[in-house]
């Protein structure tokens, strides 16, 4: 698993082609700087 603030899609494209996941994070949400948007979908 690829964990990053944000990739590039040429980054995501290679790391998916060598069966690697990826997810952005948001790190201000993680240290609990501000509240996460809320979305049902």
């Amino acid at each position: 698993m690829l964990a990053a603030q944000q990739l590039k899609p040429q980054a995501v494209t290679l790391a998916e082609a060598r069966g690697i996941r990826c997810v952005e994070v948001d790190l201000a949400v993680l240290r609990g700087e501000r509240e996460p948007d809320l979305v049902l979908f």
